[in-house]
């Protein structure tokens, strides 16, 4: 029952109330009026009719001709159940009062208002999409209801018309995949996340049909085909044996999964290229400690040309201490916030920084965290905000009009502790052929000092020199180009980035990098983390099309983590539990850095 809005009547039912039902689903109307009784009875019809012309058959229902008034029927308000409203329209409410005989075609001599029946749903388009999964935006005219939205998606075309039990079983056996809004339903758009059982592929178009709960009898769209939505042409899967499935704690093919996904930075909208299962990781050989990165140290912001020099002509710069040291407490504090909300970790503790927790998070044997809403979470706003964050990306691009990634964050447990060592030796590039020049610069601010002890961040100096001939590997559009190991450019000088506690590391996208573990033995205790970095990419603001600028938007207020770029691939990955925020409501900084 959606309600009424209306005055205070006489004897009967107030004329002029103004009812609205969901079609599909079941209706009651809540009428107002004085001397009410359960005698009472109600009658829908066609509102070009007259209330006392039109005989009980020609009305709105077919399997109900007369609603019956329900038991909170009192005698200021009666209520009437209508049962499953299958038609859409605006109607008639004629009423009989109890001291009519309400048998007769003049009984129902007083029209109490309209009834208006509104679809419940409406424009599903697809929303983002990554390798394992499609975000549709349906609108809705519901509102107030504690009920949800529930998709499904196929690939073909069913035999039959879905009704909303087919929906709820994900089409099976012809369908792909389900899923259901993480909220109650509103009014406006609302997005339903489904989970393939399959990877998703580019360029492809799929089916799409929605039903809302308290609906069920109203299917979006109301034909066999269902809405068809394509997916993005710079999408591609991995090439794996098996569909891996993150509810499956401690998988065998865990390993050979995270061998082809990508940094958090480019995590998104991954595209990969063909990975043949191995025994074992290659393991990294002992790296050079960055000199010339050391060598920068010394120099801050009022000497900005030295670390924009270094990054022209090495493809990395490291800007000292954009974190004074109350400003890295608080980072460290918000850390563990995150870490505790989301994983139940708690700080010095390390039986509580376990392989299955972590694993909600994001990708264990990389240290990448790019689920549960950390894209969005306070320690990454806070690293967004700071203004020697800001000022370096400004310099860089000439512009402080600038917006930001929704990037992850990363961190490294101590394996001399017990824990495994991160991954390493898996070189690539986040920038493909489409895009050519500078056109994207990533960076990290580090929480902690980094070095040979810790591990970090790898990088191949003066590589995005010759991002040309990386291209030749790329397929279509996408920009993450994993590096083969029999590629020459594998045989360039690798330097480990050292930095302190507090500064940002900036890295051209063309540039060959990752991340790598330690090559010494840790110095640090072993219930403190080895690593702890917060990715940030800014660019011009005025590169990002009106389009992504609100995919931006919308994605702040559904907690969503992106890729590196924030002119490009605006899609969600790694969305929270937790409820929505409120773009209105966010500080000015941040809605400046949105757009």
């Amino acid at each position: 029952m959606w309600g009424a809005r209306s005055g205070w009547g006489v004897r009967g039912a107030q004329p002029g109330q103004s009812f609205t039902c969901g079609r599909g689903g079941r209706c009651t109307l809540d009428v107002a009026g004085r001397g009410l009784s359960a005698l009472d009875r109600a009658k829908i019809v066609n509102f070009s009719t007259d209330c006392t012309g039109e005989p009980q058959e020609a009305g709105f229902f077919k399997s109900l001709l007369i609603a019956d008034p329900a038991p909170a029927t009192s005698s200021t308000s009666a209520r009437f159940s209508l049962g499953q409203v299958t038609a859409g329209g605006v109607f008639k409410v004629c009423y009989c009062a109890s001291l009519d005989a309400c048998n007769s075609l003049e009984a129902f001599n007083h029209q109490a208002g309209q009834l208006e029946v509104l679809d419940p749903l409406s424009d599903l388009s697809l929303f983002s999409s990554t390798v394992a999964s499609i975000t549709v935006q349906v609108q809705s005219r519901l509102q107030g209801m504690a009920s949800r939205i529930r998709c499904a998606i196929s690939e073909y075309e069913p035999s039959f018309m879905p009704n909303g039990a087919d929906i709820a079983n994900g089409l099976s056996p012809i369908g792909l995949g389900q899923g259901e809004a993480t909220e109650d339903t509103v009014d406006g758009a609302n997005y339903v996340e489904m989970h393939f059982k399959t990877f998703v592929n580019p360029s492809q178009q799929y089916r799409v049909w929605c039903v809302e709960s308290s609906a069920q009898s109203f299917i979006l769209p109301q034909t066999p085909g269902g809405v068809l939505i394509t997916t993005p042409a710079d999408l591609q899967a991995p090439r794996l044996r098996v569909f891996p499935s993150f509810l499956w704690p401690q998988a065998s093919f865990y390993a050979e999964l995270y061998n082809v996904y990508a940094e958090a930075v480019s995590a998104r909208r991954l595209a990969f290229t063909e990975v043949k299962a191995r025994p074992n990781v290659r393991k990294t050989k002992p790296l050079v400690v960055g000199d010339l990165t050391l060598k920068i140290r010394s120099n801050g912001l009022r000497h900005r040309q030295n670390y924009l020099e270094h990054l022209a002509e090495y493809g990395y710069a490291v800007v000292p201490q954009v974190l004074g040291a109350q400003e890295l407490q608080v980072a460290e504090d918000l850390l563990w916030d995150f870490l505790h909300a989301e994983a139940a970790w708690q700080r010095r503790a390390p039986d509580t920084w376990t392989d299955d927790s972590l694993a909600r998070l994001g990708q264990p044997w990389r240290g990448i965290i790019n689920g549960r809403g950390v894209g969005q979470c306070d320690l990454s706003w806070f690293i967004r905000t700071r203004a020697k964050v800001q000022q370096a990306f400004a310099g860089i691009w000439g512009t402080d009009e600038l917006i930001t990634s929704f990037d992850g964050i990363n961190v490294f447990r101590p394996w001399h502790a017990g824990f495994s060592k991160t991954e390493g030796g898996w070189f690539h590039v986040d920038q493909g052929a489409t895009q050519q020049g500078r056109c994207c610069v990533q960076g990290l601010v580090s929480l902690y000092d980094q070095n040979e002890r810790t591990g970090g961040l790898v990088v191949k100096p003066k590589s995005h020199l010759r991002h040309q001939e990386l291209c030749e590997l790329s397929k279509g559009g996408e920009d993450f180009i994993g590096v083969p190991e029999d590629h020459p450019l594998l045989e360039l000088p690798e330097t480990l980035v050292s930095c302190r506690a507090g500064d940002l590391v900036l890295w051209d996208s063309r540039c060959l990098h990752c991340n790598t573990p330690a090559s010494d033995m840790p110095d640090r205790p072993r219930d403190e983390l080895l690593r702890a970095c917060v990715y940030v990419c800014m660019t011009p603001k005025a590169w990002c099309p009106e389009k992504a600028l609100e995919q931006r938007r919308k994605g702040y207020e559904l907690r969503v983590t992106t890729s590196h770029w924030p002119h490009r691939h605006v899609m969600g990955f790694g969305w929270a539990k937790a409820g929505r925020l409120c773009l209105e409501e966010a500080p000015l900084e941040r809605r400046r850095l949105i757009g």
